[in-house]
């Protein structure tokens, strides 16, 4: 239905498979299933292999706290030096959501998402590019 009526965001991804939104079910199980084929994709994206080896259909939450070099992603990324010069966040409060959530106690998963989403745009697009 959203399709039909803005044919422009067809080729969004869609968040939760960083996917075009005109994709069918069967499809996107289709390659989520197929690991090399993630593999192989992120290698182009991102020059190797980042998060995606092991990855299924599990809930992102327990992703961030299972996968090793995601969970040291998310550390390195908002508890940086240069994340925390910005004075946005509050570094203790930053490092209590994700030691909260990296234990299980508590579910920051939208959260955290939201935090990394807003430091890589700042990055991206408000720091001066050298």
């Amino acid at each position: 239905m959203i399709l039909t009526m803005f044919p422009h965001l067809r080729n969004i991804p869609y968040q939760k498979t960083g996917l075009p939104l005109n994709m069918s079910d069967f499809h996107v199980r289709l390659l989520l299933s197929s690991k090399s084929i993630i593999n192989k994709i992120t290698k182009k994206v991102f020059r190797h292999e980042l998060f995606f080896k092991n990855m299924g259909l599990e809930d992102y939450g327990t992703w961030m706290r299972t996968n090793k070099k995601f969970k040291e992603y998310i550390y390195n990324i908002l508890l940086d030096q240069r994340t925390l010069q910005r004075q946005y966040f509050n570094q203790k409060y930053i490092k209590n959501i994700l030691d909260l959530h990296m234990s299980g106690e508590k579910n920051y998963s939208t959260l955290i998402g939201l935090l990394i989403t807003f430091e890589l745009w700042n990055r991206k697009f408000m720091d001066k590019h050298e």
